[in-house]
This record gives C-alpha cells, structure tokens and sequence, in this order.
C-alpha cells in the first residue's frame, strides 16, 4: 500500500511538478490561485482509496473456508448442492465482521 507521501508526491506529479513540497512551495509563492482544499481532497480521496483497497485484500486474506458435513474445505467459486438439491457457489464473506481487517 502506498504511503500518504507517495500519494501526495504521485497528486503532485499528475499536476506537472516533482514533488508535493515543491507544489506547495510554488502554490504560496506564486500569485496565480490554486485551491489548496481541493489538492488536499484529491490526495485524501486517493489515499481512501488505496486503504479501503488494502483492508479488501486483507479481508478476503482472512475469509476462512466453509467446511462441509466432514470437515473437509469447501473451495470458493466450486459449485456445490445442497441437501434439497439446489445449486450454489460459496463467496468469502468479507462483510463478517470476524473477517474485516483494518490495515
């Protein structure tokens, strides 16, 4: 997962500048008006994103196989029957609260 900085610095490189303390140096001494607020919400957007991306694949990391009548796993995505004979396929349930992980 990329770190605030390097989120940051990749906002910064997407408007044409090295760095985002270069950016910022040159949205204070420069006279033309850039929001401020608005680089900001686009470098916490992006860093959202990138920790919710992260806390998914962690999620789904801890989604534990259901067991069948024996014990045995059963596989993700396998199609399967139940006792009624209705079909199915299992999907980790990453909204268990046991299975959310925080990064």
């Amino acid at each position: 997962m990329k770190t605030l900085e390097e989120i940051k610095d990749d906002v910064a490189k997407g408007k044409g500048k090295a760095s985002f303390d270069y950016l910022m140096y040159e949205l204070f001494m420069d006279s033309e008006y850039v929001s401020v607020k608005q680089l900001m919400d686009e470098v916490a957007k992006r860093y959202a994103e990138e920790y919710a991306t992260e806390c998914v694949k962690a999620s789904l990391d801890k989604a534990q196989y259901p067991k069948d009548e024996h014990g045995n796993d059963l596989e993700f995505g396998t199609m399967y029957s139940d006792h009624n004979g209705r079909e199915y396929t299992l999907t980790p349930s990453i909204t268990s609260p046991d299975n959310i992980v925080l990064v």
